[in-house]
């Protein structure tokens, strides 16, 4: 890990294992860490955990070839632990547990899975209310006097 890294790899307990903190304030769209897939000296490719309320993204920009990348997605203060998600965020609960437990061998119990499928009934219902309010102002229109 070189001088200037954004954060530390430490020990978390109540995780089983390691996880990346940041070190200093890192703004929402900063690069936190970019690692060579060629090369595979990972420092940290394997030491950021999952949440399915990230506040980092992991990407590639040519899978396997070249380098990923772990940018942030929202302000991460320090001490903070920066977390990605494995897998894609918008699956409803039910299907976010299925995978991780297939893919990863592991139940994620973030606050986001501890609501459970009462949070997705809620999300389903504020989508359904965002497409109407965005169709009013297209009935509402008022037509001018000729």
């Amino acid at each position: 890990m070189s001088a200037l890294a954004k954060y530390d790899v430490v020990d978390i307990p109540f995780k089983g294992g390691q996880g990346v903190v940041a070190n200093q304030s890192i703004a929402a769209g900063e690069c936190i860490s970019a690692e060579s897939e060629v090369e595979k000296d990972y420092t940290t490719r394997f030491k950021f955990n999952h949440s399915c309320t990230p506040n980092a993204q992991s990407r590639s920009d040519v899978k396997g070839q070249s380098t990923r990348y772990v940018h942030a997605l929202s302000k991460i203060e320090p001490g903070e632990e920066i977390t990605i998600s494995y897998i894609p965020t918008t699956m409803l609960f039910a299907r976010r547990k299925e995978e991780l437990q297939a893919k990863f061998d592991f139940a994620c119990d973030c606050q986001v899975c501890q609501e459970g499928a009462e949070r997705d009934v809620r999300e389903v219902r504020l989508a359904a209310c965002i497409k109407l309010f965005d169709k009013i102002p297209l009935a509402m229109q008022v037509r001018k006097p000729l």
